[in-house]
């Protein structure tokens, strides 16, 4: 290879590497950096704007008080910053029973089954930006509670296809836990995603005339019977797991409210103290790329707001798009 050509690459690794680098010290910090680092995320993958959305969002998490007197302390401080609800038991008692034989957290969370059918709802049926930044915030909280306690957390995510699956089109569902598997790949330390349930039968007969919900027929929805089936499904699969994990020290998380003294389950929030699942949102990023978890729906011709598509970035060949308002206020 001839000195001109070495020269070339060289100045143009010498660019990329110093454009990633000045955009981490304008838009990160070390602290930043350190999560990335703890996962299969190449930064040299990502574009300027994917390291901004990211940086921004790993700032907005709650930080862990390292200062506690005891693991349990701190964790149980932490996990109050980080949910929604009061659940029925203390959460010094959760964790206290999750951390008593001094092994590995076990976490478990029901959720990411299928992007929502609705196309007036969602950009598409893959895997996208509000999904991966929902499991970038799994990985955060296990890394912080790890500064604390030396075992470490798993997030074990439990689809609950099947509760699903009478009412939503299996090859889309295929195409979206595929992406949801990608990228729980990039967090192979503290994150799991679970599909071994698929096929469980675990629910009792319904009666045609229990299984039947107002609000859908109202609202026109031909199949309103079968969604409300598969609500009723998904609380009885929600109950199996329950059941499954007895005996098995956990903490058990959500993405749905609960009433105070209703559940055990800690109602966590992806984004912003936002609560919504990925699969019925994406994230909306304006021109600052202050990003927010809102319903996405279909803007009509006579919209002032222009709805764009920006692809941020390749994570492991998993193709992540990002619908953004282009003047959405800051």
């Amino acid at each position: 290879m001839k000195i001109k050509s070495i020269r070339i690459i060289l100045k143009k690794f010498l660019f990329v590497t110093f454009t990633i680098s000045a955009t981490l010290n304008t838009y990160g910090t070390e602290n930043v950096i350190k999560y990335l680092e703890k996962s299969k995320i190449n930064i040299g993958d990502l574009s300027e704007e994917g390291i901004i959305i990211i940086s921004k969002h790993i700032e907005s998490l709650p930080k862990i008080d390292i200062k506690q007197g005891s693991a349990l302390q701190a964790i149980s401080s932490y996990l109050k910053k980080c949910i929604k609800n009061k659940p029925k038991s203390s959460i010094e008692d959760l964790v206290k029973n999750s951390i008593g034989q001094r092994e590995r957290i076990q976490c478990v969370m029901l959720g990411f089954p299928v992007k929502s059918q609705n196309m007036d709802e969602v950009y598409n049926h893959q895997a996208g930006l509000g999904d991966f930044l929902s499991l970038l915030t799994l990985h955060y909280i296990a890394c912080e509670i790890e500064k604390v306690y030396a075992p470490g957390v798993t997030f074990k995510i439990i689809s609950d296809y099947v509760a699903l699956k009478e009412i939503v089109d299996p090859e889309s569902a295929t195409v979206y836990q595929t992406g949801i598997q990608t990228l729980a790949n990039l967090f192979p330390d503290t994150i799991i995603y679970d599909l071994s349930f698929h096929d469980i039968d675990c629910f009792t007969i319904f009666q045609e005339s229990t299984a039947y919900n107002k609000r859908y027929s109202e609202a026109g929805k031909g199949n309103s019977i079968k969604i409300h089936e598969a609500l009723l499904k998904s609380k009885q699969f929600s109950d199996y797991i329950t059941n499954e994990f007895k005996n098995i020290p956990h903490l058990r998380f959500s993405v749905h409210s609960y009433k105070n003294g209703e559940s055990n389950k800690l109602t966590l929030p992806f984004y912003s103290n936002k609560l919504g699942t990925p699969c019925h949102h994406v994230c909306l990023v304006n021109y600052h790329y202050n990003s927010a978890f809102v319903k996405y729906k279909k803007v009509s011709a006579e919209s002032t707001i222009e709805l764009k598509t920006l692809d941020i970035t390749n994570l492991n060949s998993m193709h992540i798009s990002l619908p953004y308002f282009q003047d959405m206020k800051p």
